[in-house]
């Protein structure tokens, strides 16, 4: 399975990187960012630190745009996708999710989910994509 990850799945779950570490899992270049930008908040800076530390620990093991191993057996890639100042954030995310052959994007955003479903991406969030794995 493959999984486009939105920045709110990554804020809203320290441990979500590897929670879904036995997956493919694509970061987009935009939750990269977010990311970024996100890691001295008050509030979600301590999730977004632990995932870039995350992501740099796995960049050494290989090809981190084609896709890195996991400890778990699935694989990190950073989607690098094309700049296009007219799109949202969010319309670049899943943007990345409609051009990947069967990825689900996972998102927190209720609103991203639905505008996903209009654009024909499937879409969840990360505890009942981890929840239904387990069951």
């Amino acid at each position: 399975m493959i999984f486009v990850l939105d920045t709110s799945t990554i804020l809203s779950d320290a441990d979500s990187m590897e929670r879904l570490s036995a997956y493919h899992i694509v970061v987009p270049m935009t939750t990269l960012l977010e990311l970024e930008s996100k890691r001295t908040h008050r509030e979600v800076g301590f999730p977004a630190r632990k995932a870039l530390r995350w992501i740099e620990g796995l960049r050494s093991t290989g090809d981190i745009t084609r896709g890195c191993p996991t400890s778990q057996g699935g694989s990190l890639r950073i989607f690098l996708e094309e700049p296009d100042l007219l799109l949202t954030n969010d319309e670049k995310i899943l943007s990345v999710a409609q051009n990947i052959h069967n990825a689900v994007l996972l998102t927190e955003d209720l609103p991203l989910r639905i505008r996903a479903e209009l654009a024909g991406v499937k879409s969840s969030t990360l505890e009942e994509q981890t929840s239904s794995s387990h069951t």
